[in-house]
């Protein structure tokens, strides 16, 4: 939760290089847990992959964001 939490705050301040790493981390983390443990922070799994999808359509790569909208839509 702490990797998640600093993801989001780099990337409310546009610091996207930053955001990016500690979102990934975030998300390598959930995908060792149970999916019990999963169910119950859904939500948080939603926001790592819409904010990844958002810092690369800032980047101006919509093709590579666009995925990572489609993951959370399937969470």
């Amino acid at each position: 939760m702490i990797n998640y939490k600093i993801g989001i705050n780099f990337a409310e301040c546009e610091e996207y290089h930053e955001a990016e790493k500690h979102l990934g981390i975030a998300l390598e983390l959930f995908n060792t847990v149970d999916d019990h443990t999963k169910i119950k922070f859904f939500n948080s799994i939603m926001d790592i992959y819409n904010n990844l999808g958002i810092i690369h359509c800032n980047r101006d790569n919509p093709q590579k964001g666009l995925p990572y909208f489609t993951m959370a839509e399937n969470v």
